[in-house]
């Protein structure tokens, strides 16, 4: 990224770590208990005719955040480059063992999270490199680490409009064609909020089935016109990945 474009999101995020944990109020947001990271493109993204931006809800059992102020916060999210080499071990070495006991510990093989991303890159013909050629990224930049989910909710309000500000400038940095948000009614049209992403992105409130629930056609601030799906978490087991790849590529093509 250039150095203006580091300098946003630097602002950005150090607003988000700014604020106050509900749970740990006097560490804020620098509580051992959140977890954080960046969006950022795999290596292949600018040769994408495509351009996916895949959206998830937020980071859940990754390693936490580390810094004693809100200057080393934001440097650590946004230097490590922890999600550019997962979108490429994702294409190269999609399974995570215990270095000392080789137990699996994830699998991207085994996520329907990834595996949608990949029918979807593979229906859109881009399935060589497949992950390398998108963008990752969360719509809440901060949660708690696992097993600290009690009082997400409370997380979820304090954070929104900082998180939508993230967001939107994702937006204009990357330009994709198009967005999957794989998150849900329920993060995606807040039930505590009384607002949600939904009319920022100009998305659609009825669900189209049961599977893709909401769709439109968002304008960034330079005029670029991107295609927006929203869907249900593939942990609704209704329906195989690849039907639900179909859902969402029939989505962006009406």
């Amino acid at each position: 990224m250039s150095e203006v474009i580091d300098g946003k999101l630097r602002e950005l995020y150090g607003s988000l770590f700014s604020l106050t944990d509900p749970i740990n109020i006097e560490s804020g947001l620098r509580s051992g208990a959140l977890v954080s990271h960046s969006a950022d493109s795999g290596i292949h993204y600018e040769e994408s005719n495509f351009r996916l931006m895949y959206v998830g809800r937020d980071l859940n059992g990754w390693e936490p955040l580390t810094g004693n102020n809100v200057d080393e916060l934001v440097e650590n999210v946004l230097t490590n480059g922890r999600t550019k080499r997962f979108l490429s071990d994702a294409v190269h070495s999609p399974q995570y063992r215990d270095e000392n006991t080789n137990e699996l510990l994830y699998s991207i093989n085994k996520s329907r999270f990834w595996q949608i991303c990949k029918e979807v890159m593979n229906r859109a013909g881009e399935i060589e490199n497949w992950a390398e050629k998108i963008v990752w990224s969360n719509v809440y930049k901060v949660t708690y680490q696992r097993g600290r989910r009690g009082a997400h909710w409370d997380l979820v309000c304090e954070t929104f409009e900082p998180c939508l500000e993230i967001l939107r400038y994702e937006l204009e940095v990357f330009k994709p064609n198009h967005v999957v948000f794989v998150t849900g009614t329920d993060y995606f049209l807040p039930r505590d909020l009384g607002i949600s992403f939904r009319p920022v992105f100009s998305l659609e409130h009825d669900p189209v089935d049961f599977d893709v629930i909401s769709k439109g056609i968002y304008t960034d601030n330079s005029g670029h016109k991107i295609k927006m799906v929203a869907v249900n978490r593939p942990e609704i087991t209704k329906g195989t990945n690849t039907e639900k790849a179909d859902k969402i590529m029939e989505a962006f093509n009406s």
